[in-house]
């Protein structure tokens, strides 16, 4: 081609110079341009720990228009991954480079109908590629940070700590043996509690003043499943520990109960050592009284030891040290912030209203109620209440006086709605029962939802609460019983949205309906019952259920293998969710394992045999691969 543009120039220039009359000398350049080659360029290597890679593309020849656009990453690597940059070397020779976040395989690829790329002639790209290589990420465990935990600030007391160690990707093998401690301070690492698969928080016990750092020991086993840490910190924090004062203890001393019904509750507030300077200012109060209390006084029981009374409303009301206090040791050592959880009163202790009622079958018909009310001071029969809902009649209301605590009452509701009641103790608490009223309904019996069994590989056909259940549909559909509903309505929700809806039938109250669900989302399903009256009387769920059509798919894997007997045999499998399990057949024997390999028989003779694996996935999905095995 090169041979035929510079012909095409030689003989124009003839033209032009000797004035050489013809009408058309050469035919127009009508080739397509092509990728000769998309290699590894930075590094090299096909094994590689680096999180960004470049891939260098060599066109047939020089062309225009080359942008990140006209690129895709795939492979195992490529979740997250991102095209960064793409540099012209020259006209015919492009560096793409690429930042991925987690192992596997990466591959460059060209996208489907690409019109921007063309040669110096404006002929476009026509999706040819001569050949392609790929890399295998497999990313060094690093530690991203390790940053102060509890407390957060950087002078704390002597005594327990706790360091969050944050991992670049998610590792194995933590534990108590993988940490030291370093600095002028006596310290020991006591437990390592796992965050999630790649954050840990690191508790240690300091026994004396001085500076803190955690650090990784040399020996330390950690890996991600593949590579071995490398011993590369990115950040860390330290400690300053000095033998402060700090609050050991804030409980409730006078009185020791937690509800109270008074205008003043004390509580006493304990130092780690004798401290001075404390007064009203270096407390607050929180809790829902919070607003409308005060401190009122504060009483040193000794140089360690302070009650703090409080003025109260009712509500719950709680002590703590303020942020910004004067407090010290006689070392002159300042107050440093304690983690501990203060308790708590609660003021203000309303009747409790017990309400029982005898149902029955048809919701329209009267019902006889009891109602017990109880207080923990004195409650009387003038100060209860009670009031029905526009479709609710309350009659024959009536209430005896059992004890000074206790009162009795009684009515017959007719009707379905809601019921309020009432009461108010000596000293003004107030309960009602149920905000959103008391509903007059009746005991019924609902079967859990159950779908058939064609819908899906699994063999439970009913929902649960305790797993997903898995469909390898999107439409499934849901039928259940419920007989005492007969003329009512079913109702199907995701959340607030709702997916679906089936009336109960009046003969033999049998319900059914069908749900189209998204692929690859996750469902959490309600189903709402209500009766012929149109009253919500129950609902069942929330259920989990995933819809997975997309089967398991092997990854490269050669056709034949030559092995001898005892040795292992690999294969691996890949799904957009999870493999479940693998069955493997060889020489006639089926083998069911959640492992990606299998022995060949010590016992296997010489000669060439199928291995046949199928790979299932949560759903039930499947996929076959056939395996050729020679046996030497």
């Amino acid at each position: 081609m090169v041979m035929i543009k510079r012909l095409h120039i030689l003989i124009v220039t003839a033209i032009a110079v000797f004035g050489v009359g013809v009408r058309s000398v050469c035919a127009a350049d009508t080739t397509a341009p092509t990728i000769m080659s998309i290699t590894r360029h930075d590094p090299l290597p096909e094994n590689t720990s680096d999180t960004t890679v470049t891939f260098r593309v060599t066109f047939s020849e020089a062309v225009t228009g080359v942008d990140a656009s006209d690129f895709a990453l795939s492979g195992t690597a490529a979740t997250n991954a991102t095209i960064d940059s793409v540099t012209a070397q020259t006209q015919t020779i492009y560096d793409i480079t690429a930042t991925v976040s987690q192992q596997g395989t990466l591959s460059l690829s060209v996208r489907t109908a690409v019109d921007n790329i063309q040669d110096l002639a404006g002929n476009a790209y026509d999706d040819a590629v001569g050949s392609s290589q790929r890399y295998i990420i497999d990313t060094v465990p690093k530690i991203v940070s390790i940053v102060r935990h509890t407390p957060t600030d950087e002078k704390a007391p002597v005594g327990a700590l706790v360091y969050r160690v944050t991992f670049n990707e998610a590792v194995q093998n933590v534990d108590v043996t993988d940490f030291d401690v370093i600095g002028t301070a006596s310290a020991t690492v006591t437990g390592v509690t796992a965050v999630s698969s790649s954050v840990y928080d690191v508790a240690v016990t300091a026994t004396t003043e001085g500076t803190l750092e955690l650090i990784v020991v040399s020996s330390t086993d950690i890996t991600d499943g593949a590579t071995s840490y490398g011993g590369t910190i990115d950040s860390s924090e330290s400690y300053t520990l000095v033998v402060a004062p700090t609050v050991t203890h804030i409980v409730r001393h006078d009185p020791t109960t937690e509800t109270a019904n008074r205008d003043e509750v004390t509580f006493r507030v304990t130092f780690s050592e004798a401290v001075t300077g404390v007064d009203a200012s270096d407390f607050a109060l929180s809790g829902t009284a919070a607003e409308k209390s005060k401190i009122i006084r504060v009483v040193p029981v000794s140089l360690s030891v302070y009650d703090v009374t409080v003025s109260v409303v009712d509500g719950t009301i709680s002590v703590m040290i303020d942020d910004d206090v004067s407090i010290k040791d006689i070392d002159n050592n300042s107050y440093v912030a304690s983690t501990i959880t203060p308790e708590t009163y609660t003021i203000g202790y309303a009747p409790v209203i017990t309400i029982s009622a005898k149902t029955k079958q048809d919701t329209r018909a009267v019902e006889d109620t009891a109602v017990t009310i109880t207080d923990d001071t004195a409650i009387s029969v003038e100060n209860i209440s009670v009031d029905g809902s526009t479709t609710v009649t309350v009659n024959d209301f009536s209430c005896t006086q059992k004890t000074t605590t206790t009162v009795k009452c009684s009515m017959r509701i007719e009707g379905v709605g809601s019921l309020v009641i009432r009461a108010v103790d000596s000293h003004g608490n107030a309960s009602t029962v149920a905000e959103n009223g008391y509903r007059i309904t009746r005991d019924v019996s609902v079967h859990r939802p159950k779908f058939p069994r064609s819908t899906t590989k699994k063999r439970s056909v009913k929902l649960s609460k305790h797993r997903t259940a898995y469909f390898v549909k999107r439409r499934v559909t849901f039928s259940g019983t419920s007989e005492e509903l007969s003329g009512g309505m079913v109702k199907i929700y995701h959340g607030k949205t709702k997916l679906g809806s089936a009336k109960i039938s009046t003969s033999d109250g049998t319900w059914k309906t069908s749900i189209t669900f998204k692929e690859g989302k996750k469902y959490k399903l309600t189903f709402k019952f209500y009766d012929s009256h149109g009253e919500k009387i129950t609902q069942k769920g929330a259920y989990k259920v995933f819809v997975d059509a997309t089967k398991p798919t092997f990854e490269s894997m050669p056709s034949r293998l030559t092995k001898r007997p005892g040795q292992k045999v690999w294969w691996k499998a890949t799904d957009n969710h999870k493999i479940k399990r693998y069955r493997y057949t060889f020489r006639g024997a089926r083998v069911k394992t959640s492992q990606p390999f299998f022995y060949i028989p010590r016992s296997t003779p010489r000669g060439t045999y199928s291995l046949e694996i199928r790979a299932y996935d949560k759903a039930g999905n499947r996929t076959d691969k056939t395996v050729t095995i020679v046996v030497r």
